[in-house]
């Protein structure tokens, strides 16, 4: 070989270490787009079901709430039955008493509605 051919042939090896070494780098740009894009897709996908399982998760607590206050209204009714029947017994009892004894009994009836109200709003604030 001649020395005018090893330049030349130095020019040629260099040229296509450039081509190759740009070639592996559209190669690796493109491998990284398609990783973003499926990684983007792979996210959309978790985000849409996530909003799906809050969005019937919200509807789960939705329904227990209205069964709550169903079934807390449904007992509400049944012990104003209840204190409405032993008011009236009560009331036939404080009948039979002496005047002081009624007294006695009426004072601690009362005290007794007052903390069944004070009751009744407690549970309201936590329902």
């Amino acid at each position: 070989m001649e020395l005018q051919e090893i330049p030349n042939e130095v020019v040629r090896i260099a040229r296509d270490a450039v081509y190759i070494t740009i070639g592996m780098g559209v190669i690796a740009y493109q491998n990284l787009q398609s990783g973003r894009h499926e990684l983007e897709e792979r996210l959309e996908a978790q985000v849409t079901e996530t909003r799906e399982q809050l969005g019937s998760l919200d509807k789960a607590v939705e329904t227990i709430g209205h069964r709550f206050e169903d079934q807390t209204h449904q007992l509400e009714e049944r012990l104003a039955g209840v204190e409405q029947r032993f008011e009236e017994l009560l009331d036939e009892f404080e009948d039979h008493l002496p005047d002081q004894a009624q007294h006695v009994v009426a004072q601690a009836r009362d005290a007794a509605r007052d903390a069944r109200g004070q009751l009744r709003t407690l549970v309201s604030r936590a329902a």
